[in-house]
């Protein structure tokens, strides 16, 4: 069954297929404003449709009806109907960063461009060039993007594949031939997409376990290694396996590493800590296996990584007062619910209209809000942040006297996202020295399997953060995980704190806080370069002292 995300994916799809067709733009908006509607919605409509009384605000019966059919067939009849009329690789190329609905409509209905494949060869041989809108410019970002689509096709985003992971755990539970089972591959190693979602289980009777196995839908693919497709249509793969450790080792461990520990691998292995003491080694997490260094930490600088329960207070976060699901008391309500201490609000800023970006006279009703949050909720507190647009010139989204009003101020691109290096470098840098940035928000832009991000010259970045004591946040939306984890040691080596960063649009991406503190330990974070593992008293300390003696026309 489909999640609201992906269901607002399908609607997506639809006003744009709506839009290649030249069909009624009223039409499409009505399918385009679905999308955001699913998308802000606080619960699963798998949930909130359960009782057909239910009225949903802005989804009309029509649309009822289609998610709906949405929810029981992963489709709807639109979107069916579209598909019959528009060819498949059109579809396909809708993926590309590059072709709007305009761009595709010409090269379908006059270049007679129909595949993916057409679109490459018709780059690769100049072809292309011949079409108005095509330049040499176009034709080179294509190609980059048709290139990047291709190696990540296969690829799923970090939540999808732990979803997908779940699903098959809870069914091997019910599997009395299979005595135990663990998630391995990338997955188990938190890279940040994943190609493949592997579980190992260990088994005696072989027959048996596949016997059981087939009973509940898996389908054998080789000798040891069988798959099962999931309710979101992602395909596990479980490896049967007579030496269990070995095997857990092996699938999730690489190079430098695994070579390592190689010749003390037996089937004797009751686990992974007895393989480390063999091998004379502190047991090394699988998030750490990167081959950055790891194998030269000791026991004690592992003890020291930074774990979830050292997490004190969420930052960044949205409200109903910009393009979050959830009232800013019910925000703080769930922040505290789980056992954290403060929150950082920070809707989207002024110049973000696709965000309802906050105008002075909203952020002083928010404001008022909070303090009388505050009060009610004493101890939990309230911080008065903003996530202020990084303007085309490096500016900030505001006059500096009403950033000065903020506690902190995290600040993100979120247009004008083609820019070469140079240009994205100077454009952050400027941001970076404004007195008023506290922290710089997902840094590259990118969305994963989706947009590469700008290029930028990180080390020149990171050195600027620790000059200007600008913390950089992880990102830990698993669309964008930015500040990507193989920087994350290099900003610790220049002193410039991390924060994570759930980028929470309703109660329950809060805990998208999981993937950063994963994530941050692959770098090797500790509490002590974690923003957010001080109290509220102390991080507001370290906020104020870099804008204390700024003066307001700065």
């Amino acid at each position: 069954m489909l999640n609201n995300q992906e269901i607002a994916q399908l609607y997506d799809l639809v006003a744009l297929l709506l839009e290649i067709k030249g069909e009624n733009i009223f039409k499409i908006k009505t399918y385009a404003q679905t999308a955001e509607i699913i998308r802000s919605l606080p619960q699963e409509l798998s949930v909130l449709l359960q009782d057909p009384s239910i009225n949903i605000e802005g989804i009309s019966k029509h649309q009822k009806e289609n998610i709906q059919q949405i929810l029981a067939t992963n489709t709807f009849s639109t979107l069916e109907a579209l598909k019959q009329e528009i060819p498949e690789g059109i579809i396909e190329m809708s993926q590309l960063p590059g072709l709007g609905p305009k761009k595709l409509k010409f090269l379908w209905q006059e270049a007679g461009i129909t595949s993916l494949s057409q679109l490459e060869t018709a780059c690769k041989n100049g072809k292309i060039l011949e079409y108005k809108g095509f330049g040499e410019k176009t034709r080179h970002s294509l190609l980059q993007e048709i290139q990047e689509y291709y190696q990540n096709n296969q690829k799923i985003h970090l939540d999808r594949a732990q979803r997908a992971a779940n699903e098959v755990l809870q069914i091997l539970a019910t599997i009395a031939p299979i005595s135990r089972y663990e998630i391995s591959g990338e997955l188990r190693r938190v890279l940040p997409t994943i190609s493949k979602v592997l579980i190992v289980a260990e088994i005696f009777d072989k027959q048996e376990a596949e016997k059981k196995m087939l009973e509940k839908n898996f389908i054998i693919q080789n000798n040891n290694l069988l798959s099962y497709t999931t309710k979101e249509k992602v395909q596990v793969f479980v490896q049967l396996s007579h030496q269990f450790v070995t095997d857990l080792f092996s699938t999730s461990t690489y190079g430098e590493h695994y070579q390592k520990l190689e010749p003390y691998l037996s089937s004797a292995l009751q686990s992974e800590e007895e393989l480390y003491c063999k091998a004379k080694l502190p047991y090394i997490p699988p998030e750490l296996r990167e081959n950055k260094g790891e194998l030269q930490l000791t026991s004690e600088e592992i003890s020291q990584l930074l774990q979830p329960f050292h997490i004190k207070g969420i930052i960044h976060a949205h409200s109903t007062y910009s393009d979050g699901a959830h009232s800013l008391k019910e925000m703080a309500l769930a922040c505290q619910k789980l056992g954290y201490e403060y929150l950082g609000i920070t809707d989207h800023s002024q110049s973000a209209s696709y965000a309802k970006g906050l105008k002075i006279e909203n952020l002083k009703l928010q404001w008022s809000e909070i303090d009388s949050l505050n009060q009610e909720l004493a101890p939990f507190r309230i911080l008065k942040g903003i996530e202020a647009d990084i303007l085309n010139n490096g500016d900030l989204d505001y006059e500096p006297e009403i950033l000065a009003q903020f506690d902190f101020v995290i600040a993100s691109v979120h247009s004008n996202l083609k820019m070469d290096e140079k240009t994205a470098t100077q454009r952050l840098l400027k941001a970076i020295e404004n007195p008023f940035t506290s922290i710089l928000g997902h840094p590259t832009g990118r969305i994963l399997l989706k947009r590469k991000g700008y290029p930028l010259d990180m080390p020149t970045i990171i050195e600027a953060c620790a000059y200007h004591k600008v913390a950089i946040e992880i990102n830990c939306d698993p669309y964008r995980l930015d500040l990507d984890w193989e920087w994350v040691n290099y900003a610790i080596e220049k002193e410039v704190k991390i924060v994570l960063s759930p980028d929470a649009h309703s109660t329950k991406a809060i805990s998208n806080i999981q993937y950063g503190v994963l994530l941050g330990r692959k770098g090797f974070l500790k509490p002590e370069d974690t923003l957010n593992t001080f109290s509220a008293n102390q991080i507001l300390e370290y906020f104020n002292s870099k804008r204390s003696s700024v003066p307001l026309n700065s």
